[in-house]
C-alpha cells in the first residue's frame, strides 16, 4: 500500500460496524494533496498565510471591509454563486490593499470544495494566448478562473489581439456561467480606455466590479 513518506503510512484501515476493512488517507497525505494542487492552481505559498475567510487587518477603509465581506458572503454561499458564474472584478492602483488576496481566499475554498481552480497573472495569459492554444482551451474551461494584475503592465491600449482573445476568453466563460475573479491597477475609466468598453459590458450580470483602496493588507 502506497504511503505519504511523512508518517508511513498514507492510509488508514477502518473497520465499520459490520467488520469490513476501509483504507482511508492520513491527514498528513491529504495535506500534501492539497499543497500540490495549491501549487498547481496558482494558489503560491507567500499568500497562504492570508487567505482565512475570517482573518482581518487592522485599520482597515470601507472599502476594504466591503470587499472583505462581499468575499466572505460568497464563500459562504459558494455553491450557489459558482453555479450562476458570479465573479468580482477587484481594483486600486495602490499594490497590497488585499485585491490579490481576497480572489485567492474564494479560489482556495472552491479547491478544497473540489472545483477545478486557477490563477494566473495576466501577462502569462497574453503569452499562452499567443504560443499555447492547447493551454488555453484548459483555462477557458476551468472551473472557476482567476486573472491577476489586469491591466499592471504593457502599452497604455493593448494591442487588437490581447484585447479581441480577453474579449473571447470572457464571453465564453459568461455565457457558460463559469466564475471569474479579476485583480486589476485599473480604475474603471481607465479599462475603457484599454480594453474598450464592449469588454466591462459584459460584467453587468455576473461580474462585480469593487474599488479596493486603503491599508496594507499584509504588511500592517
Amino acid at each position: 500500500m502506497e504511503t505519504c513518506g511523512k508518517c508511513d503510512r498514507g492510509y488508514l484501515l477502518i473497520r465499520d460496524a459490520s467488520g469490513h476493512e476501509q483504507a482511508v488517507e492520513c491527514e498528513c497525505r491529504k495535506q500534501i494533496r492539497l499543497v500540490v494542487a495549491m501549487d498547481e492552481a496558482g494558489i503560491f505559498p507567500e499568500f497562504r498565510p492570508y487567505l482565512d475567510p475570517q482573518c482581518k487587518t487592522p485599520g482597515m477603509s470601507r472599502e476594504q471591509k466591503d470587499v472583505h465581506k462581499a468575499v466572505q458572503d460568497y464563500i459562504g454561499d459558494l455553491k450557489a454563486r459558482v453555479v450562476v458564474g458570479d465573479g468580482f472584478y477587484l481594483y486600486s492602483a495602490a499594490r497590497g490593499t488585499g485585491k490579490t488576496t481576497h480572489l485567492l481566499m474564494i479560489l482556495s475554498v472552491a479547491l478544497r470544495a473540489g472545483y477545478t481552480v486557477r490563477n494566473i497573472h495576466w501577462w502569462d495569459l497574453m503569452r499562452v494566448m499567443i504560443t499555447e492554444p492547447d493551454e488555453l482551451e484548459a483555462i477557458k474551461d476551468v472551473g472557476v478562473l482567476m486573472i491577476d494584475e489586469l491591466g499592471k503592465e504593457g502599452a497604455k491600449k493593448e494591442t487588437d489581439f490581447p484585447r479581441a482573445m480577453f474579449d473571447y476568453l470572457l464571453r465564453h466563460r459568461l455565457s457558460r456561467l463559469k466564475p471569474t475573479l479579476l485583480a486589476s491597477n485599473l480604475e474603471p475609466a481607465e479599462f475603457d480606455e484599454k480594453y474598450g468598453t464592449g469588454v466591462k459590458s459584459l460584467f453587468t450580470k455576473h461580474i462585480r466590479v469593487m474599488p479596493m483602496h486603503g491599508v496594507d493588507w499584509r504588511g500592517t
